[in-house]
């Protein structure tokens, strides 16, 4: 509530300041700035020589700002379908949002994913890494075909599956990645990351230790990969099947 009134008070000061001193000139009314603000800004941005992507991270309004960008298509064989991604490699980066500006830039977004592409910070990742190959690319591979086959999906089910994905085709990276998701955990909805992070390992360890729930790390590590890569293919294929009879096209909600 306190960020929606934040919000909304920055709207009503940001919104005339800018169509009086940008917009007015040209020929922008009050109105058309109201219904697409975040468009025309990026609009004027870019102008300026500034890509922007303006969102949400949690729940609070964001904006991520960058000058140069190079686009590479990449084919990604998921466990369920082949998909071509198009990502673009965000380059001379000016701003990576607000959880980079708290924390003098410790953390920031790994990047995301829209109906039509991929967004990278290339400084983020060894490219040839797999890392890079599964942990981003594949996981936000798996938002954009979701994106498609279930328009309406909600982020914690989002997640479940790209998460899932990771899992599905880690080897490397497979320890660090069960490690990160036990330690980043939590049982309440508000964070959907963590929340989803917590019904991940909740079902993988059903699966897994037979309706044991294990959160020691060193047990988890005497599980095979190959066990744990079937076990992640097995639930996303599960939950796939739940959507479908659900309703691909309506569906918005199943992990709880």
């Amino acid at each position: 509530v306190l960020a929606d009134q934040a919000l909304n008070e920055l709207l009503m000061t940001a919104i005339p300041y800018l169509h009086d001193n940008y917009f007015k000139d040209m020929g922008v009314t009050m109105e058309d700035l109201q219904q697409d603000a975040v468009g025309y800004l990026s609009e004027l941005l870019l102008k300026d020589g500034y890509h922007s992507a303006i969102g949400y991270t949690a729940s609070l309004m964001d904006i991520y700002l960058w000058k140069q960008e190079t686009r590479k298509s990449y084919d990604v064989d998921l466990p369920e379908m082949r998909v071509t991604v198009p990502v673009v490699f965000l380059e001379d980066i000016v701003s990576m949002g607000w959880q980079e500006y708290a924390t003098l830039g410790k953390y920031y977004p790994g990047g995301w994913a829209s109906e039509s592409e991929l967004h990278c910070p290339v400084h983020k990742y060894d490219l040839k890494s797999e890392y890079f190959h599964v942990n981003f690319v594949a996981h936000e591979a798996q938002h954009f075909a979701d994106y498609k086959a279930y328009p309406k999906l909600q982020q914690i089910d989002l997640e479940y599956r790209a998460k899932l994905t990771e899992l599905s085709m880690a080897q490397e990276t497979l320890m660090d990645i069960l490690n990160r998701f036990l330690t980043n955990s939590s049982e309440t909805r508000s964070d959907p990351h963590a929340f989803t992070n917590h019904c991940v390992m909740r079902d993988l360890s059903d699966l897994v230790f037979e309706g044991s729930q294990v959160k020691d790390m060193e047990k988890w590590k005497t599980i095979s990969p190959e066990t744990i890569n079937a076990a992640g293919r097995q639930l996303l294929a599960s939950h796939s099947e739940q959507l479908n009879k659900a309703g691909a096209n309506e569906v918005s909600q199943l992990i709880n």
